[in-house]
């Protein structure tokens, strides 16, 4: 039980020390810089890749290791190499094996590709649900209200968005009539996630006469939200 202790230990300080090593802004300058030459590649789900991603980018389910085994024999290690997927996960780990694998200027997203819209930079958008497009105007005109609004930015594909959605859904019922609950979906709404500026995912806003009263990243905790709710009722 130690020894694999030590090696979660050694894998998280690890992982943590390859994500610090840049930021979501020194990414994006040396993918500029690196132009034609850049190896860009997508690690998420195909079905993720099918609705946006960064331009010229590859894409390779890490899950597939055939695929993963036939795009490493065409990637030239000297070249810089780019890699992401929705949050820091899988494109941090990647970067990681690539790297060890002796790729000379590797360069994984920190904060995935909800930091990199988040931070400003564009991405391609393919296809989007209209159902759940909720464009700038009508956020706006939704939070202007003197009764609480609650925003719930997450993504269909981000696991930690996926496991709160029923305690969301708890919540909802509890507040109905006292506070409103308004879902922002990444992939149908990019533009409206940059001018929101959400840098990771899930991420609750809660708003009153359009100003944002409270605001919370990553692990939510439902005493947390509700205890912010109570505050701006």
């Amino acid at each position: 039980m130690r020894k694999i202790l030590s090696l979660i230990t050694f894998l998280a300080v690890s992982f943590t020390a390859f994500a610090q090593q840049i930021t979501v802004h020194e990414f994006a300058d040396a993918l500029q810089k690196a132009g034609k030459d850049a190896q860009v590649i997508d690690v998420r789900t195909k079905e993720e890749f099918a609705v946006n991603r960064l331009p010229n980018a590859i894409n390779v389910d890490l899950k597939d290791k055939e695929a993963v085994k036939q795009l490493l024999a065409k990637l030239d290690k000297n070249k810089p190499t780019f890699t992401y997927s929705i949050q820091s996960g899988r494109g941090i780990v990647f970067a990681k094996q690539l790297k060890e694998l002796g790729f000379t200027q590797v360069y994984g997203l920190p904060g995935g590709i909800v930091n990199y819209v988040g931070s400003g930079y564009k991405i391609e958008t393919l296809k989007t649900d209209k159902k759940f497009i909720v464009d700038s105007k009508n956020f706006h005109d939704l939070i202007n209200s003197d009764k609480v609004v609650l925003v719930d930015f997450s993504s269909r594909h981000c696991g930690g968005c996926v496991k709160f959605a029923p305690t969301l859904n708890e919540i909802e019922k509890a507040y109905l009539g006292r506070a409103s609950i308004i879902r922002v979906e990444l992939d149908d709404n990019v533009e409206l996630i940059k001018e929101q500026q959400i840098h990771s995912m899930p991420t609750i806003a809660i708003y009153k006469n359009g100003e944002m009263k409270w605001k919370k990243e990553g692990r939510l905790d439902r005493g947390e939200i509700e205890a912010a709710l109570n505050d701006n009722i």
